[in-house]
C-alpha cells in the first residue's frame, strides 16, 4: 500500500476525485478542471507521524478508519 503517479489524461476519465492532505490541496494542482466533482478531506499524513511502532500502527489504523466513514458517507450521498 502506496501513493502511486496517475496522468492527467487518466484522471479526465475519473468523475469524482479525493484528495487527502494539507499537502496535496496547497502543492498539487487543482483537479476541479477535470472532473466532474473534487473533494478535498485535509486527514493526517500517517507516515509523518512519530512515536513507537504501537503509537504508529494505532494513527494509521485511526486514518484508515477515517477514510472507510467518509468513504461510506460520499457513497450514500451520490447513490
Amino acid at each position: 500500500q502506496y501513493s502511486k503517479s496517475i496522468s492527467i489524461d487518466e484522471i479526465k476519465n475519473f468523475d469524482i476525485a479525493i484528495t487527502l492532505c494539507g499537502d496535496a490541496q496547497d502543492k498539487c494542482r487543482n483537479l476541479n478542471d477535470l472532473v466532474k466533482q473534487c473533494f478535498h478531506w485535509d486527514i493526517i499524513d500517517p507516515a509523518k507521524t512519530n512515536g513507537t511502532s504501537e503509537e504508529k500502527i494505532t494513527i494509521f489504523r485511526n486514518v484508515r478508519d477515517q477514510i472507510k466513514n467518509k468513504i461510506s458517507t460520499i457513497s450514500k450521498k451520490l447513490n
